[in-house]
């Protein structure tokens, strides 16, 4: 958070916590959403000012996206439409939204001159520019960097003999739950996400499948329950205008349609791409890190001061760290597959196995890419065949002219020709003549330099 307004956002926060503290037992949570709001009237301004300090790493890779020469045509639109909304908002006149807002809209939640949003839509959108992978890597690397420096300031205080170090609100896992959570609690408090594997959004992002459930939405406000207008692949808190929704994936041209018995539709998005969409809203509203860290629930435990204590195992050596923690949520989910073998060696032998196994999807997905691409580049390039011409005479010898035959597949290499009424596009069409052999040759407008001859068109 921006350190002008931290103070009043402490301030504000504890009264954020004695709110939630004395309503407990209310299982009701829009009960509870209304009391926060009577003393955070708009929490919308919140997530913005956490949004650019979470965002703020990343600077550089928007200042190299967001160009208008940029080989991306739907990023060269977006930047003009940028361009032109920021002049005409400094000049005072009226302008058209990047974005058309929903007929009901809450201020208190969004921002209807959010950005973020409308530039996100063009990195998943655009398969051929590659801005995905680019801005995934970013990601990555933001994240590693993270996670890094968080260890290092944890194992310092360790051998200082310095109390633990202190975190607000702990999500435990790196998938779709932790998205949802994180897009909730992210206006309000510093999240931390600690997940056991290498990165965020995983192992969504090596599933090379396509997910079952919906992604699109007919109404902003729907439920999130099929024929309510809602997506039911849940991402992020409903109603939520500046965040990451599911029906972002549908933008991209990897997706799976089958026509159902009514004669519409339904289009499937594939499990990476909604590995990557996880790991970008974590981003959007989460503040630090930990991967490659597995919470031992075993070992968890409150604090006299209230908070609680964290155990993290490293799933690389084993090595133990201790955090503590204002609040703790296990998204998890039900967890891996425990394997059979107990020994310590076979298990560090497995998870290698898996690893590799993981990068060689990864790379699989870029091989295949790039087959895409050329193939695309293939047939772009490949001009539109042209109708073969034949030179047929009207006389062969004095012989009459037989009837038009054309060649059948499946004599090829006989010698034999067998009649058939189908256009074969593409091959060379034969005349069988009693006369002296044909001069055959592809393309239009072929003119024959042996009179008595006419032109067909086969």
């Amino acid at each position: 958070m921006p350190s002008e307004n931290t103070a009043i956002q402490r301030t504000t926060r504890r009264e954020i916590e004695e709110t939630i503290a004395a309503n407990s037992a209310i299982a009701d949570i829009t009960a509870l959403r209304a009391e926060i709001l009577t003393r955070v009237p708009f929490p919308v301004d919140w997530q913005m000012q956490n949004r650019q300090a979470r965002l703020r790493p990343f600077a550089s890779f928007f200042e190299r996206i967001l160009d208008p020469d940029s080989p991306s045509p739907r990023m060269r639109s977006l930047v003009q439409k940028l361009a032109t909304a920021a002049l005409f908002r400094q000049c005072g006149w009226q302008t058209r939204d990047v974005r058309q807002t929903p007929e009901v809209f809450d201020s208190r939640f969004n921002d209807a001159e959010d950005l973020v949003v409308p530039v996100f839509e063009v990195l998943f959108a655009e398969r051929e520019s590659r801005l995905l992978p680019l801005w995934m890597r970013e990601l990555d690397a933001h994240v590693e960097a993270t996670s890094r420096t968080t260890l290092q300031t944890i194992d310092e205080a360790a051998r200082g003999g310095l109390p633990p170090l202190r975190k607000d609100v702990v999500l435990v896992g790196g998938g779709p739950l932790t998205s949802i959570v994180a897009s909730v609690l992210g206006p309000y408090f510093q999240v931390t996400v600690i997940t056991e594997q290498r990165g965020l959004g995983k192992p969504w992002r090596n599933r090379p499948l396509f997910i079952n459930s919906s992604c699109e939405v007919r109404n902003f406000n729907g439920s999130p329950l099929p024929l309510l207008g809602g997506t039911t692949t849940r991402l992020i808190g409903r109603g939520q205008w500046n965040n990451l929704e599911a029906n972002l994936l549908l933008q991209a041209s990897d997706t799976k349609d089958v026509t159902c018995d009514n004669g519409s539709v339904a289009r499937y998005a594939t499990g990476s791409r909604l590995g990557d969409l996880i790991a970008t809203d974590i981003v959007l509203n989460a503040d630090d890190y930990l991967v490659g860290q597995r919470v031992d629930i075993s070992q968890m435990g409150r604090n006299p001061d209230g908070s609680l204590q964290v155990v993290l195992v490293d799933t690389q050596d084993g090595r133990q760290r201790t955090i503590h923690a204002t609040a703790c949520f296990m998204l998890t989910g039900p967890g891996p597959e425990q394997s059979k073998v107990p020994e310590a060696a076979s298990q560090r032998l497995y998870q290698a196995a898996a690893e590799q196994i993981d990068l060689a999807i990864r790379e699989a997905r870029i091989d295949l890419a790039q087959v895409r691409a050329v193939l695309e580049a293939f047939e772009t390039a490949v001009p539109t065949q042209e109708p073969l011409v034949l030179e047929v005479p009207h006389h062969a010898r004095g012989h009459r002219l037989h009837r038009q035959r054309r060649y059948h597949p499946h004599a090829q290499g006989t010698g034999r020709w067998k009649r058939t009424g189908l256009r074969l596009p593409g091959r060379v069409e034969k005349e069988e003549t009693r006369g002296p052999r044909n001069h055959l040759q592809r393309g239009g407008g072929f003119a024959s330099s042996v009179r008595g001859y006419h032109s067909q068109t086969l």
